[in-house]
């Protein structure tokens, strides 16, 4: 039996995210949809296959209706995808060499920067709902494969292999392209590439806006990884190449694209972005939400003392546990305070290690080499709003970020922060603040990235200097009253979204009544889950 798939509002498009990755963007798409409870939600949620999007790591909100996955694999394409054998390619039509040319001459003027043609060939060749012949088919012909050797003899690599690597390529279109995707007021993409490029597709099957947010640059951080891979270099530039056209269209389509910080906006203008496009819109936190955690940091500082060596030192890490968090340079900071501090204390790695089981047995192999078991412990995932009050310092060491939520957290909780300098960290934390006249301080230290010897020191000056701790504790909730209340971004949200859709028949008003779903239980998506393994998330569907 089909799904029925409502309309909403807003439909979320994400990778690896929400509601099957828990932390990161994922945090951010969970507040915003709770934050937002007069406005109606889907999420379409992309992974590679559905192993990697088994189980549910959020308690779903009454306003988000469903979920609809789509997996990129190509085991997942029931064979229809585009590295089937090849079982026409004695076929010979005029009809096959005429599809044919209009898609490499689409592609030509697509890797131009003009979508104009490539966009008139997907509702005529591959759309689901407007296509006249099915472009999937004619890529198995006699045809095609003249018409792609003649195309493509000059790439730096056998044609073999540069056929492969681009069946590669149109099999990923192909898994992007062949739904027909549920309808919202408003698609918002919550990164670039194949959500941004999934977001853009969904948009145009059915005549809405999209909008796109990028917490990092997906585009610029995807060409370094594959420039630093040990790949040839013809499939480097292959890579690249198709990063950056898929990014461009991205960026093209977009109605608005929202950022925390001003540096990835000069990076993006440099991959297509047009500035006039930008809006700035902050990551943001309930701040009662952590009441009980701030009255403890008061306790703690009103006990607090110059002696630093009647007690034991709290410090604690707080997200997931991948390599890209510094994790393994905060270890090696606590080696070196074992060796060199003249206090106690205990470092704790709070968080999940979903997917990074073996990242984190090679942490545990280190810390049991430095005999640091007694010292350094994981601690799994926390409930925040309490488990902050029982803190002294927050750390967090990443190699790269964007405005990372947590530190958010840990401001409104009154805790004094340790982080390195990527991303908006340092804006958060660190720059100066003006507030009608009334100048806000620091939350914490900033130190670089990749230095466990700057980390050390951090710790030492803060552990030893109370009236810079309470200066921390204080500052810590003015910031997020000035910049970072769930409140006023909501609002913002709920104005990019207004903007987005200024020209449509169907507006975007921030106050249309949540659209309930028929099934029996109609307030309880979770309770729905449980009794059908998933929410709405079978890829067939009537609209």
């Amino acid at each position: 039996m089909k799904k029925l798939y409502r309309q909403v509002d807003v439909v979320m498009v994400t990778e690896a995210g929400f509601p099957f990755v828990k932390g990161g963007v994922g945090g951010v798409v969970d507040q915003t949809i709770k934050g937002m409870p007069d406005t109606s939600f889907g999420v379409i949620h992309i992974s590679w296959d559905r192993q990697t999007a088994a189980s549910l790591k959020y308690l779903l909100p009454n306003n988000l209706l469903w979920v609809f996955p789509v997996y990129l694999s190509p085991s997942e394409l029931d064979g229809k995808n585009m590295l089937r054998p090849l079982g026409k390619w004695w076929r010979s039509s005029t009809e096959d060499r005429a599809v044919t040319k209009l898609f490499f001459d689409g592609l030509d003027s697509a890797n131009g920067g003009n979508f104009l043609a490539l966009t008139e060939f997907f509702f005529d060749f591959v759309n689901p709902e407007t296509r006249r012949q099915n472009f999937w088919s004619v890529c198995t012909t006699r045809e095609f494969l003249i018409e792609f050797e003649a195309r493509f003899f000059c790439f730096d690599m056998p044609l073999t292999e540069t056929f492969w690597l681009t069946r590669n390529f149109f099999s990923l279109a192909y898994a992007m392209s062949r739904h027909r995707y549920p309808s919202g007021k408003i698609y918002h993409s919550q990164t670039q590439l194949y959500a941004g490029a999934i977001a853009a597709i969904a948009s145009l099957q059915n005549d809405r806006p999209m909008v796109l947010t990028e917490h990092s640059l997906n585009v610029r951080d995807s060409i370094n990884y594959i420039f630093a891979s040990n790949h040839s270099a013809g499939v480097k530039s292959a890579w690249q190449h198709w990063f950056r056209v898929l990014g461009l269209f991205v960026y093209q389509h977009a109605s608005g694209v929202s950022y925390q910080y001003q540096r990835n906006v000069n990076d993006a203008t440099l991959y297509g972005l047009r500035p006039e496009k930008v809006k700035m819109i902050s990551n943001g936190i309930r701040p009662s939400d952590f009441d009980v955690a701030k009255e403890k940091q008061k306790l703690r500082n009103s006990l607090d003392t110059e002696n630093v060596g009647l007690r034991i030192w709290t410090i604690s890490y707080v997200g997931r546990i991948i390599e890209a968090k510094g994790i393994l340079d905060l270890i090696q900071a606590a080696v070196i305070l074992q060796d060199t501090a003249n206090f106690s204390f205990v470092l704790h790695l709070i968080g999940p290690a979903d997917g990074s089981e073996d990242f984190k047995a090679t942490c545990e192999q280190v810390i049991s080499q430095a005999n640091l078991q007694t010292t350094v412990r994981f601690r799994g995932a926390m409930d925040l709003t309490v488990a902050l009050g029982e803190v002294d310092i927050v750390i967090l060491p990443s190699h790269a970020e964007a405005l990372p939520i947590v530190l958010l957290e840990a401001m409104a909780a009154s805790v004094p922060i340790i982080a390195t300098d990527v991303g908006a960290i340092s804006q958060v934390i660190s720059d100066a603040i003006d507030a009608a006249g009334v100048q806000i301080g620091a939350a914490g230290i900033i130190v670089p990235p990749k230095s466990p010897e700057d980390l050390a020191r951090a710790i030492v000056r803060l552990v030893k200097n109370q009236t810079l701790r309470a200066e921390f504790r204080a500052n810590g909730p003015k910031r997020i009253d000035h910049s970072h209340r769930a409140k006023n971004v909501m609002q913002a949200y709920a104005e990019f979204y207004q903007a987005a859709t200024f020209l449509q028949k169907e507006k975007y008003s921030g106050k249309d009544a949540i659209r309930k779903p028929t099934h029996a239980n109609q307030t309880d998506p979770v309770a729905d889950i449980k009794r059908t393994t998933r929410l709405n998330v079978s890829n067939e569907m009537d609209c």
